[in-house]
């Protein structure tokens, strides 16, 4: 999740990338946005969008690591079908994030609109917000209003993520709680109609493959990790780290002669279209796996750093920020701003995700944190009883004793 906002801030700054000498200092950028596409290594920037990806996969892992834990090893879920279990999962999840995306919100339509000024000045959410606000708290922006200005519209991903919460995470949990392979053949039934819908829409509508800069300026898993399920051997391992390599490198080098060129076969469109995305969450999901079972190496010892511990508290406050604090630096310049090398757009890019990590601290300590403890004394969480009840029963079987608190 830090990674994946580090690389978001990175994305809202480089949209104009190096400038070759005859540019510099020229204000028609069509031939910047035309050549951009066409380097090979740019395609790290272009593929941008797999970015959010990562998030989709990584809270869905997430989810069902929690919920499995629970019904397996905590037993606190003792029914998986039972509607009211899934009805405080809902109301856990809504409390969770809404009061503070909404007092963000009412930073970013208030206090923000009036921090600059200038001839780019322009508060963008204040108007769009006005209108549509209700939408974002019933998690529908994506869907509702489309015609009108949105409310903070990178937010668009909260919604996607808590309409796969509550509609497709109870389908494949309970499925997968009945029975292991029910569970797989229907979430591998669901991939499988998944694609053929998208590749449907695509052809349909002549869509390109993925929403991505071309020279032709054309822009438009649940897993459940249980502990007999395992990688033995270096020989599976290394096969597992090549292929995640070869289908990380598949999903964002895939299009780079679309890219170049702006065209593209129908076949390999369709192969992308299918396979693109499942690549890239396939490989990412190889990583997450082999460092929970001891095989990340390197990869898993970067990973498991400490110094990414307290950042990883604070990341969904800097990832309803950073786009605020982009729009407020770039829209109070007195005058058009490009990048000329690559070094400064690597300093815009430290010095945003800096800023956006500073503010995410301190309304993390004066919202999010606060929010999170009020929520967790109206709805306790029950495992904690029940470990506290298995501490009393171990320390009964030693001959210790103490009294037991309902």
């Amino acid at each position: 999740m830090v990674f994946g906002t580090m690389y978001d801030l990175f994305i809202y700054q480089k949209e104009l990338e190096v400038l070759p000498p005859s540019e510099r200092n020229n204000h028609n950028l069509i031939p910047t946005l035309i050549n951009f596409p066409k380097r090979f290594y740019t395609q790290v920037i272009v593929q941008a969008p797999l970015a959010v990806d990562s998030f989709f996969l990584l809270s869905g892992l997430l989810a069902s690591y929690i919920f499995f834990k629970k019904l397996l090893k905590d037993k606190t879920i003792r029914n998986p079908r039972n509607p009211l279990m899934w009805l405080m999962i809902y109301v856990k999840r809504y409390t969770r994030i809404t009061p503070t995306y909404a007092v963000i919100m009412l930073f970013d339509v208030t206090l923000f609109t009036y921090v600059s000024s200038g001839p780019f000045w322009r508060p963008i959410e204040r108007q769009g917000c006005r209108f549509s606000w209700w939408t974002n708290f019933l998690y529908m922006n994506n869907f509702l209003l489309q015609h009108v200005e949105c409310c903070m519209g990178w937010t668009w991903y909260l919604a996607n993520d808590v309409q796969f919460h509550y509609v497709i995470a109870p389908i494949l949990f309970i499925a997968f709680a009945k029975n292991i392979r029910w569970g797989l053949l229907l979430g591998i039934v669901m991939l499988v109609a998944s694609s053929i819908i998208k590749l449907w829409i695509i052809f349909e509508n002549d869509f390109p493959p993925a929403p991505i800069l071309t020279a032709k300026l054309q822009m438009y898993e649940i897993a459940w990790y249980n502990p007999f399920y395992t990688v033995d051997g270096v020989k599976w391992v290394m096969l597992g780290w090549c292929m995640s390599t070869v289908l990380g490198l598949y999903s964002v080098f895939g299009l780079y002669e679309y890219a170049r060129t702006g065209d593209i076969s129908e076949r390999w469109r369709a192969l992308y279209v299918v396979a693109g995305r499942n690549s890239y969450a396939l490989a990412v999901g190889w990583v997450a796996f082999a460092c929970a079972t001891g095989n990340g190496g390197p990869v898993g010892t970067f990973l498991s750093w400490k110094f990414f511990m307290p950042l990883s508290k604070i990341t969904f406050c800097a990832y309803l920020l950073h786009p605020i604090m982009l729009q407020i630096y770039n829209f109070s310049r007195p005058q058009p701003f490009h990048f000329t090398t690559f070094f400064q757009m690597l300093q815009h890019t430290f010095e945003a995700i800096f800023v956006s990590y500073l503010l995410a601290f301190f309304f993390a300590l004066a919202f999010e944190k606060p929010f999170t403890v009020f929520d967790e004394m109206l709805m306790p969480v029950k495992s904690r009883t029940s470990a506290r009840r298995k501490s009393i029963e171990l320390k009964a079987s030693n001959g210790e004793t103490e009294p037991l608190k309902t």
